[in-house]
């Protein structure tokens, strides 16, 4: 959600904002909390004024259809599962094992319905029932959701936990075309739209980051790579390297030698080669020009 929430603040703060957002959703749902943010970020969209359209090519199912439903317009594939509105909780109880041992849990709490159902107790016929009236509290507040950002569903109709296969969804209004992603976006660019994709992605620290230096100059590599070296000894000496870091460092690599106009797997002359060995349950293995 905190990705979401990044690339959706990058697109409405663009000076230019996009006339059009595509979503690329397959989800299986999850947790309410989880999915409940993860649709308030898309429904920022709405408040600023910019039109989403919500693409499933595959699933979008209880808490991926809460995300699905906050689009202006949703598209879904032929054979894309759909809907999956509704609640279910489960508790395992042990209690009856724990009694065959001869084993209690004691638990103090404070309040009458901190706890309804418990794993270490029998459940009592009020517990159940206090269980119940739970789920359906938070079953009432996604169905009301549904409804509210599509008012034409009959939401009696759809909000029964079943799940739906293209067409199925198309004619219980769950959906607004039978569309792939790829087809919809290709209309759009045979139009002479322009379509930018965009994801949020954290930057890498340590040797991991170095692979962001592939666009740097020859002089900046090589400056670079003396460093390196230096580097790569003290991680030698401190513990084994990670397959990030080999990975960093084969891209810095060919970054030079593409620079400097060098056979693939050379190292540009005067600058001390970068040699990591990776520790590991066969042993050490050392590398000379790839990782």
């Amino acid at each position: 959600v905190e990705m979401l929430s990044q690339e959706v603040s990058a697109i409405l703060l663009s000076k230019q904002r996009p006339s059009e957002v595509v979503l690329r959703l397959k989800s299986p749902g999850g947790t309410v909390t989880g999915y409940g943010l993860a649709a308030a970020q898309l429904q920022r969209f709405r408040q600023h004024g910019v039109r989403l359209v919500a693409c499933v090519d595959e699933l979008a199912a209880s808490g991926g259809y809460m995300m699905a439903c906050c689009a202006d317009h949703i598209c879904c594939s032929p054979f894309a599962a759909i809907g999956s509105i509704g609640v279910i909780a489960g508790v395992p109880n042990a209690s009856e094992r724990l009694e065959r041992e001869g084993l209690k849990v004691i638990q103090t709490t404070a309040g009458k319905w901190k706890r309804t159902i418990d794993p270490f107790q029998p459940p009592t016929e009020e517990a159940l029932i206090k269980a119940k009236d739970d789920v359906m509290m938070i079953y009432r507040q996604f169905s009301g959701f549904v409804k509210q950002n599509r008012p034409g569903l009959d939401i009696e109709q759809v909000a029964t936990g079943e799940v739906w296969f293209g067409k199925e969804a198309l004619d219980r209004g769950l959906v607004d075309e039978l569309q792939t992603s790829s087809e919809y976006l290709l209309q759009h660019m045979m139009k002479g739209h322009e379509v930018l994709s965009l994801t949020y992605n954290k930057k890498s620290s340590g040797f991991a980051g170095l692979e962001s230096l592939a666009g740097l100059s020859q002089e900046q590599l090589l400056e670079t790579a003396s460093t390196l070296s230096s580097l790569t000894a003290a991680s030698q000496a401190l513990g084994p390297v990670t397959p990030e870091a080999l990975q960093a460092l084969q891209a810095l690599r060919s970054a030079a030698a593409a620079a400097g106009g060098s056979a693939q797997g050379s190292w540009p002359s005067g600058v001390p080669e970068p040699r990591v060995e990776a520790s590991g349950p066969l042993g050490t293995r050392g590398n000379q020009y790839g990782f």
